[in-house]
């Protein structure tokens, strides 16, 4: 393409010119491909985009593509959109295919509205670019969860997709649930982590209830208008619950 005059320098509706997007894939043959063919390495050029909803319309009832070029990108996407409760994150997970891996990867991406404008995304910082998939807020917006195959501190062989949560006023610690119990790994300042502290004995069983308008346990689908999820974890002998619930926007 650039022996056919390709203007390499070209930017996506988010921003990123070819030179962006080689540094974010880490090809670094790619990159000095394009320096040697006078790209300019200048940092990507984000939109200004204001408003709820990273200043895309509002949602409605009919489906359509949001955020063109930005979240739905050349990327395909192993997520919803998932916004804080008070509307300035949103986090979201896509598939980025590498040339010569047979499967897709990529951690959680975020963009936050920081004095009324939405900043270029990046990855979360509880993943970096590792595995990081389906991310969605509790209702409180102070934790967030997410599966991961990340493996367990000190144990590289230890691959396989788990259920981690972060709290958002500590994003250097991750939780995982690993045979049963509940643990905990704080980050260190050389970017590793500590070994687990066993926060639980025995998280028995993870489970959901789904109510309707009425506050009535239903089954069907449509009806849906909460869903409730609860945690049994013991503890020094005692058993407890970790509740929480998301409303759905009545249609």
């Amino acid at each position: 393409m650039i022996t056919e005059g390709v203007n390499i320098n070209i930017r996506s509706i988010m921003g990123q010119s070819p030179l962006n997007a080689a540094d974010e894939m880490k090809q670094d043959k790619v990159r000095a491909l394009l320096i040697e063919n006078g790209a300019e390495d200048k940092p990507i050029q984000f939109p200004v985009l204001e408003g709820d909803y990273m200043g895309q319309k509002p949602p409605g009832d009919t489906p359509e593509l949001f955020a063109l070029g930005i979240v739905s990108s050349i990327w395909g996407l192993h997520s919803t959109a998932a916004f804080s409760p008070d509307g300035n994150i949103v986090l979201w997970a896509p598939m980025i295919t590498i040339p010569g891996q047979l499967y897709s990867t990529g951690g959680i991406l975020m963009s936050e509205r920081k004095k009324g404008r939405w900043t270029a995304p990046r990855f979360a910082p509880f993943t970096g670019d590792e595995e990081g998939d389906v991310p969605f807020f509790s209702p409180d917006g102070k934790r967030v969860y997410f599966m991961s195959a990340m493996p367990l501190p000190g144990d590289p062989q230890s691959r396989k997709e788990r259920i981690w949560f972060v709290d958002q006023d500590e994003q250097n610690v991750r939780y995982w649930v690993s045979e049963g119990k509940l643990y905990r790994y704080r980050g260190t300042a050389d970017g590793s982590y500590s070994n687990g502290t066993l926060l639980a004995s025995s998280t028995s069983h993870l489970s959901f209830a789904y109510y309707d308008e009425d506050g009535q346990v239903t089954a069907d689908a449509g009806a849906v208008r909460q869903v409730a999820a609860e945690l049994h974890v013991e503890r020094a002998g005692h058993l407890a619950r970790l509740a929480s619930a998301v409303r759905l926007r009545n249609k």
